[in-house]
């Protein structure tokens, strides 16, 4: 629900109208002599357009992956998918948009064409649409249903549009494919109302041998300006960036000022290469960086994730929806280091989002609502907090992961006591039953072996033979009771030697025993019966200790970076302090020279 500071440089924003002369809007330019001291004055009067800030502060935003691969179960497809697949019978737009509001989205993102090419609007570009399908005997248009349900229920409308088409025979044939592009945009942006952000990727998975398209991204830039001006362009455009991942993982230090260059900027390879910064830079916004910056760009990044291992709806990742834990820990991980979280939740082939997807969600919402509201409950959207109240919210999910790894790890002892009670062989335990076939003498042999074998006794033996050596060799009482060669002490050690054999066979006898024991408890788990019970309870039992390696992983992780925080905070307190000295150490040197 909040941003940490770094995003307050947004609040600037409301000068804008009143002192326009004094602020920067989306973009500046050092002039070429500036000092690092004047290009940070003007880097902190860069400032967002009004639907850039307008996007920042809606935080949580959805995707929702849909099309002809929910129905082929594939990720990418090759657009050469008939039609005839696509067939949501139990569409139901209005059900998605009620599970996105309950889980506290602002926005959601539809697929309208993904890279196979399949359109979920009635387009006149081409046939491989839903006009093609069986769905509402080809009269039907995902793209409508989800306006109207957005504009129902009060979220915003945005769209995907992949400029990777698979299908298309015009692409890779350059202009023919931008013009056959832009008029699905048009089409997109002209007839569904506002839309509020358009997404395209850079994907183009075809190879060093496959058709390669240049795409006119001024053009397609200027198409979206002249239609929808207060749409946000997100990836390939000027408006938002990709942080350079799919875990839902930001930078700990996300600007929103940076020096990265648009990619959709002729200039954008040679600047950023010159700066030595990409997509993927740890530092895009420090004062260093700056300093040696031509121009600044108000630049914010979005953290994309999937609720599910995979994008689109796949039936066998029904129990693998991303725990409560996971998805408060992305949220910490993106909007709490100054991005807006897309999260992607893909509705199934009946055209609904599953249950498990949905309860998810409301998990979600109502922990945030809790954890936040309950402290602050004058809370609203636009309000911020700072680093150090976020590492506190922190360390109360960390009380909460462990709590939960706790009780799960109680679930374990008791499954494995489970399972020892129910393949315990008669009513005897195994020690038992070993204890009641060794007679005294093999206790005592047991004993005498585990000594013999022990440190104690070698050290002491050693000890004894050179203390038996040295007295009979130095003789410092004048008195020789074993002279060399030492008979008396051969026949010892010929003596133990004798014993010891005895002793050998006896733990012989012990392992012969342990083996029996062993051979019967084999015996009774290979009833099939019991086996498959058995077979049952240890796989239970490694899927538990999984979810506890996984949770323990968490837990370290977590313990590390607040760890850092702390050390950073304690670093930054450092720094303060030391500048306040030395101002002071001025202010009193400029004193005395004075007197």
């Amino acid at each position: 629900m909040k941003k940490t500071f770094f995003s307050a440089l947004m609040l600037l924003s409301c000068y804008t109208q009143s002192n326009a002369q004094e602020y920067y809007e989306k973009h500046l330019e050092f002039p070429p002599q500036a000092t690092v001291e004047e290009k940070i004055d003007m880097a902190s009067r860069l400032v967002p357009t009004p639907q850039q800030l307008e996007w920042q502060q809606m935080e949580l935003t959805a995707f929702l992956h849909f099309g002809i691969n929910t129905f082929t179960e594939r990720e990418w497809g090759d657009g050469k998918e008939d039609p005839a697949l696509f067939n949501p019978t139990g569409l139901d737009c209005e059900q998605w948009v009620r599970a996105l509001k309950e889980g506290g989205f602002k926005m959601a993102v539809i697929t309208a064409k993904h890279h196979d090419g399949f359109c979920l609007w009635p387009t006149k570009t081409t046939r491989h649409s839903v006009v093609s399908s069986p769905w509402k005997n080809g009269k039907g248009d995902v793209v409508r249903e989800l306006r109207n349900a957005c504009k129902k229920y009060g979220l915003k409308f945005g769209i995907y549009l992949s400029p990777w088409d698979r299908n298309a025979e015009c692409y890779g044939q350059g202009d023919a494919y931008n013009r056959f592009f832009i008029e699905q945009l048009t089409e997109l942006l002209t007839n569904y109302g506002e839309v509020h952000e358009v997404w395209f990727d850079g994907a183009n998975g075809e190879g060093a041998n496959g058709k390669k398209q240049i795409y006119d991204w001024e053009a397609i830039e200027r198409t979206i300006r002249r239609l929808q001006p207060k749409a946000v362009t997100a990836v390939m455009g000027d408006d938002v960036r990709w942080v350079g991942n799919e875990k839902g993982i930001g930078r700990k230090t996300e600007w929103s000022a940076t020096v990265l260059t648009p990619g959709i900027y002729s200039r954008a390879i040679g600047q950023n290469k010159e700066l030595g910064v990409f997509g993927k830079s740890k530092d895009l916004g420090s004062r260093d960086i700056v300093a040696r910056a031509k121009e600044l760009f108000w630049f914010p990044s979005e953290v994309d994730v999937s609720i599910r291992p995979g994008w689109f709806y796949h039936s066998k990742e029904d129990s693998h929806v991303k725990s409560l834990a996971h998805l408060a820990d992305i949220y910490f991980k993106s909007v709490g280091y100054n991005s807006v979280l897309l999260l992607n939740i893909p509705p199934n082939k009946s055209g609904l989002i599953h249950e498990n997807d949905c309860r998810r969600l409301k998990e979600f919402f109502t922990y945030l609502k809790n954890t936040f509201e309950k402290d602050y409950p004058d809370l609203r959207g636009h309000d911020f907090i700072s680093n150090i109240s976020l590492l506190d919210y922190r360390l109360v999910f960390l009380d909460e992961v462990i709590a939960n790894a706790n009780e799960k790890n109680e679930h374990v002892r008791e499954t494995v006591h489970d399972v020892t009670k129910s393949l315990l062989y008669e009513d005897q335990d195994i020690q038992e039953q070993l204890d009641s076939r060794i007679t005294f003498g093999q206790k005592v042999a047991d004993e005498v072996a585990r000594f013999g074998g022990s440190w104690t006794f070698i050290l002491s033996f050693v000890a004894f033979m050179a203390i038996w050596m040295g007295l009979n060799v130095v003789q410092p009482f004048g008195i020789a009771f074993d002279k060399y060669p030492f008979i008396l002490l051969n026949l010892a050690l010929s003596t133990l030697a004798a014993v010891s054999g005895t002793i050998d066979y006896d733990e012989s006898e012990f392992e012969h025993r342990i083996m029996t024991v062993y051979k019967r408890v084999t015996t009774i788990t290979s009833i099939p019966s019991l086996r498959k019970k058995f077979d049952f309870f240890m796989k239970k039992i490694d899927h538990l200790v999984q979810q506890d390696q996984s949770d323990l992983l968490t837990i370290q992780k977590l313990q590390t970076e607040m760890i850092m925080g702390v050390s950073q905070q304690v670093e930054k307190m450092s720094d303060d302090i030391r500048a306040l000295k030395e101002e002071r150490l001025e202010r009193e040197s400029h004193g005395n020279e004075k007197n």
